[in-house]
């Protein structure tokens, strides 16, 4: 990296005329009348030039000037003029850069290609020289977007992905989904003014700068789904006590552990680190950033149990630790995190039951609790009007399934200890908004429910498996028009398959992907439980 130098603009120094001293007289001086002296007119020794008289001195004050008759003044510079920029182009930028880097050609263009200049002080000649080395660093020439850049215009509002503050200094660069490659220069850290790094999902390569993280004001660091190597949670990084945003996820960093240190960033409020072989156990520090709304980091090598003290993070209002060696149960300080919209805890090694205390998450959208341990009862979910998203999948649940509110989307409870009927509510209270009914091998007994007929947009209705009875129920012309699977098979249903649903399947044959029922006859009999003219699959009935 090459030394940024600022713009010195001393004062001109002024050299000291040399002069000539008069030869004394012979005699001396005399005193003439009236008590005035008469200089010496005595001649110099072996010289014919004429002599230049000294300064007077304070006792003599002659009555004639001698004034040298050169200037005394700094000759004139000009900051904008050809010479002048160049002047401090190379004062500011130059440095030991390496031929054919991105150092050099971002310098040759600006001493070459550009006409700005350091008349208000070196930082545009600085930022526009660090966002050529950035450009040239993670190939500018193959972006999906560059206009602006590498132009002759306001880096601030022409180039693409740039923006300046009120200071007119640079403060965010945002170039997401952009083909950037190569690696990041670490001359980003010499934007004093940035706030926001937003380079998610690019090729960017190579391991991340830590002189970057010592900018001031940095806020928002977004690198999520590039390539960054090396290490993570590296020392410098807790040095960055502004930021509040800090996205890494989906990179190849080496792993490593969440530091106690990362205590001192005291204003974070994402922290996003999925996907990076990150191994260890949770610290109970992260939970003593209590401005944290969201924790993402599934898809690591995190082990042991959440802590006890998560409920202190009352802002949370994101969380996800799936796909981890996570263990133990869900803390009973879990009932604190009365923000949380999302939760998902996939593929974990949870046990014991979900809290009661769930109940009171008003603003629950998403619970995916699903490939755990857990046992005992769902919990009432009345409260959350806004969930749509419920998937309890591949646990020892038992119990009855509670009320759900309206705006269910997505239900799944596949594979659980549940048993009951399915509520007639969970269908007509989410007419408009239900897609996906997965009850696939639990004990659920009654009947099927006519009210599914009357879901607009449901498109998987999975009852396999349990222990439901009584006949199909029919639909009728329009009905489930989003339908594409039924899976009604292993059960104790009666009669057939309703007319109603044939013609369905009929009618949009490029839609429609599966039916299956009990459609073959159980041994001793060539009865089935379910005729069917138009199942894709069949089974044997219990």
């Amino acid at each position: 990296k090459g030394s940024l130098k600022s713009t010195k603009k001393g004062k001109g120094s002024l050299k000291s005329t040399k002069c000539d001293s008069p030869m004394k007289s012979k005699g001396g001086s005399k005193k003439s009348k009236g008590g005035s002296k008469k200089k010496g007119d005595g001649k110099g020794k072996g010289d014919s030039r004429a002599p230049v008289p000294c300064p007077p001195s304070a006792s003599s004050v002659p009555t004639i000037s001698v004034a040298p008759s050169i200037s005394t003044q700094p000759t004139a510079y000009d900051c904008a003029s050809p010479a002048g920029r160049a002047r401090d182009v190379y004062s500011i930028l130059s440095g030991d850069y390496a031929p054919g880097s991105p150092q050099a050609n971002a310098f040759e263009w600006i001493l070459n290609f550009d006409d700005s200049n350091a008349c208000d002080g070196d930082t545009r000649l600085i930022e526009r020289y660090v966002l050529v080395v950035f450009y040239y660093s993670t190939g500018g020439n193959s972006w999906k977007k560059d206009s602006g850049w590498l132009q002759k215009v306001d880096h601030c509002t022409m180039w693409y992905g740039v923006r300046c503050g009120a200071d007119g200094r640079v403060d965010e660069i945002k170039l997401q989904i952009n083909q950037l490659s190569g690696v990041l220069p670490s001359e980003l850290s010499e934007l004093e003014s940035m706030q926001n790094i937003r380079l998610f999902k690019n090729m960017i390569g190579g391991t991340f700068p830590n002189e970057i993280y010592s900018l001031p004001n940095l806020s928002f660091l977004d690198m999520e789904e590039n390539k960054m190597t090396g290490e993570l949670f590296v020392p410098e990084v807790f040095d960055a006590s502004s930021l509040t945003k800090l996205r890494m996820s989906k990179n190849n960093f080496s792993g490593g552990t969440i530091p106690p240190e990362i205590k001192s960033l005291t204003s974070l409020k994402e922290l996003w680190c999925a996907k990076n072989n990150i191994s260890g156990s949770i610290p109970n520090e992260v939970m003593s950033l209590t401005t944290l709304e969201s924790i993402i980091a599934y898809e690591n090598k995190l082990s042991n149990s959440i802590p006890d003290s998560i409920g202190q993070l009352s802002e949370l209002r994101y969380l996800d630790l799936s796909r981890n060696d996570i263990t133990g149960s869900i803390p009973s300080s879990f009932g604190n995190l009365v923000e949380l919209k999302t939760i998902i805890f996939e593929f974990m090694q949870l046990r014991g039951t979900m809290p009661t205390s769930m109940r009171d998450f008003v603003n629950l959208e998403k619970v995916l609790v699903n490939d755990n341990l857990l046992d005992g009862i769902i919990p009432d979910f009345s409260s959350s009007p806004n969930l749509h998203d419920l998937v309890l999948t591949r646990n020892s649940l038992t119990g009855s399934i509670p009320i759900i509110r309206p705006n269910l989307k997505f239900f799944d409870v596949r594979e659980n200890l549940l048993e009951g009927s399915i509520p007639d509510e969970l269908f007509s209270m989410n007419s408009d908004t239900l897609r996906i009914a997965y009850f696939s091998n639990n004990t659920f007994s009654g009947t099927i429910p006519a009210s599914y007929s009357n879901c607009t947009n449901l498109e998987d209705l999975w009852l396999n498996d349990n222990n439901l009875s009584g006949t199909i129920p029919d639909i009728e012309l329009g009905d489930i028009p989003s339908i594409t699977e039924m899976l009604l098979d292993k059960n104790r249903l009666s009669g057939s398959v309703p007319d109603g649903i044939c013609d369905l399947i009929e009618s949009i044959p490029d839609q429609f992907v599966s039916l299956h029922a009990d459609c073959y006859p159980k041994p001793g009999t060539d009865i089935p439980n379910n005729q069917c003219d138009c199942c894709t699959d069949c089974s044997i009935g219990k």
